[in-house]
């Protein structure tokens, strides 16, 4: 579990999260270029470039790096969409190789989340992962996000079957703001139906 020490930075046992540094020459830009070259042609690696990270973070959008403490070195990073105020979108997840299955994801996650809440939001939080990547669908449903019953065919960046997924976050004191809302089965209408069984697992890398 990731304890929050202070609004920007977060501890662990093993890894410190902090906010992404969008600017020019950051380490984080370096660091980003340097797992995109090491993960070129992999499963799941999708790279977004340093200047979609800038507009990203001007945009408002919530990004965090998980870096090992001792060196400073960025292992890991998270951005989540801010729509509206019931609406987000997790957009990018990515764990370097070396630090993958040392629950570097879940804190990154928790942490996203966690500052999402904190800013008020009260609604839904969606998600497109391959359908292929067991592992990383694996560790959304612990988180509680629910996939939809049908396969999209339309992933938003690399054009793979993925599936849809969802997560109802919510203020403490708010029951009942989107009970309006259709349950997302309803609300799919494109697509065909998931498979019964588990496809084959896969190493967890990337959504």
């Amino acid at each position: 579990m990731v304890m929050a020490d202070d609004d920007d930075v977060a501890v662990s046992q093993q890894v410190l999260i902090r906010k992404f540094d969008s600017s020019s020459g950051s380490s984080d830009i370096f660091a980003l270029m340097r797992m995109d070259a090491e993960n070129e042609g992999k499963d799941y690696h999708v790279f977004l470039g340093p200047q979609w990270w800038k507009d990203f973070v001007h945009s408002g959008g919530l990004a965090f790096v998980a870096e090992e403490p001792k060196s400073k070195t960025p292992i890991g990073f998270i951005g989540l969409e801010i729509r509206t105020g019931s609406s987000a979108y997790l957009a990018w997840v990515h764990v370097d190789e070396a630090w993958r299955r040392r629950r570097v994801a879940q804190q990154l996650l928790e942490h996203a989340l966690s500052k999402l809440k904190e800013r008020g939001f009260d609604g839904l939080v969606s998600l497109h992962v391959e359908t292929a990547n067991v592992a990383a669908k694996q560790l959304y449903e612990r988180r509680g996000f629910v996939a939809s019953p049908q396969i999209v065919q339309d992933h938003p960046y690399e054009g793979h079957e993925a599936y849809f997924m969802e997560l109802r976050v919510q203020q403490p004191d708010i029951t009942s703001r989107h009970s309006d809302e259709q349950p997302m089965a309803k609300r799919m209408k494109i697509g065909r139906e998931a498979p019964a069984t588990t496809p084959p697992d896969v190493p967890f890398e990337t959504k």
